[in-house]
């Protein structure tokens, strides 16, 4: 599999690399100067030099990096959503198992809480997640930013 940068408007492929996981979600940081992609096993942050794609003709390597998953590296990552504002340099993550989870600056996995019930297994760049469990009627809202959970 293959992770491809466009320049859309020329119709041709800037930078590419390849990508040992299936690719199931994809963010973009608010200053376009890297982007996410989530899977299995999978968080990696891919770099784009812009230096070297404006001067060269041909399609130079994407640099990816992996995050550092430690003791969550077993998990499905099936969505993530790049912060902006104050957490710009944050990048928040959910698995399928019902982890909410924070990627810090370096691409360390800082935080993450588990989540009560899962109903669906998306995140999205909204500063406040709320799930009200229409069993009970109680509400838990997190706020995303800081992984606190707000009573």
């Amino acid at each position: 599999m293959m992770v491809n940068v466009w320049n859309w408007k020329k119709n041709v492929v800037v930078a590419a690399n390849k990508v040992s996981s299936k690719v199931t979600a994809v963010s973009f940081s608010d200053d376009s100067s890297y982007f996410v992609t989530a899977g299995n096993r999978h968080v990696k942050f891919w770099y784009l030099d812009h230096s070297h794609t404006s001067k060269v003709n041909a399609t130079v390597p994407l640099l990816g990096r992996s995050g550092l998953l430690g003791e969550l590296r077993n998990n499905f990552f099936s969505d993530v959503a790049c912060g902006r504002g104050r957490q710009a340099s944050s990048t928040f993550c959910i698995t399928s198992s019902g982890l909410l989870c924070e990627f810090n600056d370096r691409r360390l996995l800082d935080k993450w809480v588990e989540l009560r019930r899962v109903d669906s297994a998306s995140v999205s760049r909204q500063l406040t997640w709320t799930h009200l469990d229409p069993v009970s009627s109680s509400r838990d809202a997190l706020n995303c930013p800081v992984l606190i959970r707000l009573s």
